[in-house]
């Protein structure tokens, strides 16, 4: 039995072996998405019943021998990994070139469909915030010529307190105007447009401090509250600076937070300064040479760190490097969990989660989980009325463990401090 399961498992490697030639030629000869797919998925199920036979093959072996052949299946596994890597990096390169095609047709035929319609809007859009601005002035003036006045006594205040609310409402508006016109602009455009709203702040800012200052000077009783009123009304939000220290899975959003929060504040002469003030030392390291040019510093990065295939074949090993858990170790299976949960949506976010839902990343995961949570998963997928899906078990185990995860803490709750994570 044993040797007509080997000879089973040596015909299985061979035909994954030519499978995995298959997929590789295909890829240099970029036969297109559709044929490299399918060798893809060829391949995967190659994998799976070569993966599956070697698991039928050591039942017939002893501890030792089953720790001897390991290194045969991790061999291949090793192939497989690359493979899939070099899968996902051609099919999201070719998706990447596809969607910027199309877009790019896309923004020529509204710009040809609809140039009339966006040109009216843009106008629109400019009149609206410069009416308002003309309004915003004239109150302040308005203000101005309060606080100037020689009766501008006690009984101002009133006036004053009227017109500064009427400010506050303008600001918004101004704001808001200048949103709505910041829509149709490219970045190069806003940049040179920001400072029509730092204008208009800073305006508002110089006239409300004088209207809060004169009631304070005329009206001692409320000088207190006037100044708490005002320490609690800051005008301008301080944003927190961002940080990247060279993790790929932090990069993503480290990208997208920068480009959102902190961009549209910066000029071309300060990006880049702002932008090495965010990165740590390896991500330094990358960039010198071209600190200077923020474009150019994006693609360095980009090149390290925002490859997707990369970014999921580090997701995959922070799951693999998780070591069997054993009975008791609670605090373990607590941070398993997460690393499982997170990695998944950390895929989903750039739309590689079917990577951590194959039947080979749901096998690694099985094996970590402690003898008694096995045992659990085990009947529920065995049971004659599982809702688990044989062919896809992913969605069922990460609900399984999350549950699991969750009974784990509130027991910890009810129990603390008797009991600790690690004595679970």
């Amino acid at each position: 039995m044993a040797e007509d399961a080997k000879s089973q498992r040596r015909a299985a490697k061979g035909r994954f072996t030519r499978k995995l030639n298959e997929l590789r030629k295909s890829v240099d000869d970029d036969k297109g998405v559709e044929i490299v797919k399918q060798n893809y998925d060829e391949l995967t199920e190659a994998w799976r019943n070569v993966e599956s036979k070697h698991d039928t093959y050591t039942m017939f072996l002893e501890d030792g021998e089953v720790e001897a052949n390991e290194e045969w299946i991790l061999e291949l596994q090793r192939s497989f990994s690359e493979a899939m890597e070099q899968y996902v990096h051609y099919s999201s390169t070719k998706a990447a070139r596809e969607m910027a095609a199309k877009q790019e047709v896309n923004r020529k035929e509204l710009a040809k469909l609809e140039f009339g319609k966006t040109r009216r809007l843009i106008d629109q859009a400019f009149v609206k915030r410069n009416t308002t601005e003309a309004v915003f002035r004239t109150l302040v003036d308005e203000a101005v010529h309060l606080l100037d006045s020689h009766d501008a006594g006690e009984d101002a205040i009133p006036a004053l307190r009227k017109v500064q609310q009427a400010l506050e409402t303008l600001l918004a508006d101004c704001k808001a105007a200048n949103d709505k016109y910041f829509e149709f602009l490219n970045r190069d455009e806003a940049l040179m447009e920001v400072g029509w709203i730092l204008f208009v702040q800073k305006q508002y800012n110089k006239v409300i401090d004088r209207i809060e200052l004169h009631i304070a000077k005329v009206s001692p009783k409320s000088h207190d509250q006037i100044t708490a009123a005002k320490l609690s009304n800051l005008r301008l939000e301080k944003i927190k600076m961002l940080r990247f220290d060279g993790d790929l899975r932090e990069y993503p959003r480290f990208r997208k937070d920068f480009e959102v929060q902190v961009m549209p504040s910066l000029t071309n002469s300060t990006a880049p300064y702002t932008f090495r003030s965010c990165l740590g030392k390896e991500p330094m390291a990358v960039v010198k040479g071209v600190d200077d040019d923020i474009t150019e510093m994006w693609k360095r990065l980009d090149e390290k760190y925002g490859d997707p295939a990369k970014l999921a074949d580090a997701i995959i090993d922070s799951v693999q490097r998780v070591k069997p858990i054993r009975e008791g170790e609670g605090k373990q299976f607590i941070e398993f969990v997460e690393i499982v949960e997170c990695g998944y949506r950390d895929l989903v976010r750039i739309g590689l989660e079917k990577e951590i839902t194959t039947t080979s990343s749901v096998s690694i995961m099985e094996k970590r989980m402690s003898a008694y949570i096995r045992k659990d998963w085990a009947k529920l997928v065995s049971s004659d009325t599982s809702s688990v899906d044989k062919k896809d078990k992913f969605p069922s185990l990460l609900k399984f463990l999350l549950n699991q995860n969750e009974l784990l803490n509130t027991t910890l709750q009810i129990m603390a401090p008797k009991i600790s994570p690690t004595s679970y």
